[in-house]
């Protein structure tokens, strides 16, 4: 059986137990995100400030609001639900330096507290540019292509191949540099000699994939 209990309780700002799953929250580029944090504070705190390492936040791409809010927390070993307050920040356009470790400061007459939120980007990558067959042999062809924005995550690239009048693409998993503006080279190996092939390619991260690359054709040499 499950209670609920409500209490009032006196106390400077606190940064709240139903925010332990929120260390980490997540954007996509372009796009805006909102930044939450649950809070008890009775007496209220005085004034809320939000930081990039040493830098306080005052761009009008940033909007700071606080709503009343169901907040919980743990008093003497029991979850407890408090009368709180959501602290949010909303940034407008995020850009890949907006995915960062942002700190939230709460001032209670001459104290404070803090409270560190990771912002990612749940983005996909941009789709690989400047895709080229270099050359081909009897059994492989040789590609290069630039990385795109990797979505603030990890990313891979697949290579996707198949024989030239087929429908069906064979993928490639490739481990390679994901630095922006360097060109990338990989030799897919152990095709057909004398035989046309169509070529593409895309980036994945852990979130989603990319666009694909419009695909290339070419010939393999003969043996």
């Amino acid at each position: 059986m499950n209670f609920e209990y409500f209490f009032y309780i006196v106390a400077k700002p606190v940064i709240t137990a139903d925010n332990k799953d929120k260390t980490t929250q997540y954007g996509k580029y372009g796009n805006s995100a909102e930044i939450t944090v649950n809070v008890y504070s009775i007496p209220k705190y005085s004034k809320i400030h939000w930081f990039i390492g040493n830098t306080q936040l005052v761009s009008s791409r940033y909007v700071i609001e606080e709503e009343p809010a169901k907040v919980k927390d743990i008093f003497y070993g029991i979850e407890v639900q408090l009368d709180g307050y959501r602290v949010t920040l909303a940034i407008s356009d995020l850009q890949e330096n907006d995915f960062t470790n942002y700190t939230l400061r709460l001032d209670h007459d001459s104290q404070f507290v803090q409270h560190e939120v990771t912002l990612e980007s749940a983005s996909a990558p941009e789709t690989p540019t400047n895709f080229t067959l270099t050359g081909s042999g009897e059994t492989s062809i040789s590609v290069r292509w630039i990385p795109g924005y990797d979505g603030g995550q990890k990313q891979m690239f697949y290579l996707e191949y198949r024989v030239t009048g087929t429908d069906a693409w064979l993928p490639q998993e490739i481990k390679t540099s994901s630095q922006l503006d360097m060109h990338n080279h990989y030799t897919l190996s152990g095709l057909q000699d004398k035989t046309s092939y169509e070529l593409r390619m895309y980036a994945k991260n852990k979130f989603n994939q990319s666009q694909h690359t419009d695909f290339e054709a070419i010939q393999t040499l003969e043996k």
